[in-house]
């Protein structure tokens, strides 16, 4: 089949994750019309569901126990249209313009462990959806450099008066507190998350839609050149 290369090496990216949260490894459902990906952490408390749409060939359920690897391979073409074919247990990657082949050897889907069934995630998402908003990339950005400067163990969120709140304290009991406009019309909450929030934010680095509620994991949804939807639990207070 061929693909283009810049598509599915940001799919990819998006379904690594960055930091603590990063998935090693993932099974890829590659059907005619889209690349599709479930996973979950190994505490369940992060998921994933994801989708590259497109015109691919129907090889079916192949286990990639290195996604990082695999991105980088093919990062090393040149060429943006890309041909795979799965040989037996490999994947074979060329291009027309280059003179590069790469055999990206694969993992048996059964030994892939990070996978849970659709419904049962679908069923959290749902939970968590019902009080969404759209974070842009300016207010993600500072968000993302609040935390580096004072380097909180975590964040407290706080929605009021039309406000998006963020809350951020040191061992040295240093504090910092910021407010952000949202313009659509929320329920109030007020939650604690881990630094793993922000590991999710870096990854899609650009606007998302955010689904806070107290007492239900965080829904976090990107949709531009492909689909990944997140959820990520809360800490206690």
């Amino acid at each position: 089949m061929v693909i283009n290369k810049k598509s599915l090496v940001s799919f990819l990216k998006l379904v690594s994750v960055k930091g603590e949260l990063e998935n090693k490894e993932a099974l890829l459902n590659i059907g005619e019309k889209s690349i599709k990906v479930i996973t979950i952490s190994e505490g369940k408390h992060f998921g994933l569901i994801g989708s590259l749409d497109g015109k691919f060939e129907d090889i079916g359920k192949i286990g990639v126990d290195d996604i990082s690897s695999l991105s980088n391979f093919l990062s090393k073409f040149k060429d943006e249209e890309l041909t795979i074919e799965k040989v037996e247990n490999k994947l074979e990657i060329t291009s027309k313009k280059d003179k590069l082949k790469i055999l990206f050897t694969l993992k048996s889907p059964e030994y892939i462990v990070n996978v849970i069934e659709e419904d049962k995630l679908q069923g959290v998402i749902k939970k968590s959806k019902g009080n969404e908003f759209v974070l842009k990339q300016n207010i993600l950005k500072q968000i993302v450099d609040y935390y580096n400067s004072i380097k909180s163990k975590d964040l407290i969120l706080e929605f009021k008066n039309g406000e998006l709140l963020l809350l951020l304290k040191d061992e040295k009991e240093n504090e910092l507190i910021s407010g952000f406009e949202i313009k659509e019309k929320l329920d109030n909450f007020s939650v604690k998350v881990s630094k793993q929030f922000l590991e999710i934010l870096s990854t899609i680095n650009n606007d998302v839609l955010l689904s806070i509620k107290d007492n239900c994991p965080i829904y976090f949804k990107y949709e531009k050149d492909c689909k990944l939807e997140y959820i990520l639990t809360l800490l206690r207070r």
